[in-house]
């Protein structure tokens, strides 16, 4: 199994990624190009040059997922949210795949 990429977007411009790793595990970084843009970092994820982790992202990806949705699925690992979480109406800040 490769190791999947997802990439956080606000408008057209490339915030980071979320990468899966082969063993499931999440991380989060930003791209150096969004670094000198001097936007704002995402409120979850404050610190420009820190990598953050399954736990960091599972707050992200949760606080996009409206309640209902969680009524009616069952997610048994955190890359399971992120269908679920990849536009939404009042986020500026969109995951592609």
């Amino acid at each position: 199994m490769n190791s999947k990429i997802y990439k956080i977007v606000f408008k057209d411009i490339e915030i980071g990624y979320i990468q899966e790793n082969v063993n499931g595990d999440l991380f989060f970084k930003y791209y150096g190009s969004f670094k000198s843009t001097g936007i704002r970092p995402i409120p979850h994820f404050p610190k420009l040059n820190k990598t953050y982790k399954t736990p960091a992202i599972l707050k992200f990806l949760i606080n996009r997922i409206p309640p209902k949705v969680f009524k009616k699925n069952k997610f048994s690992n955190p890359v399971d949210l992120i269908p679920f979480s990849k536009k939404i109406g009042h986020s500026p800040v969109d995951i592609l795949t």
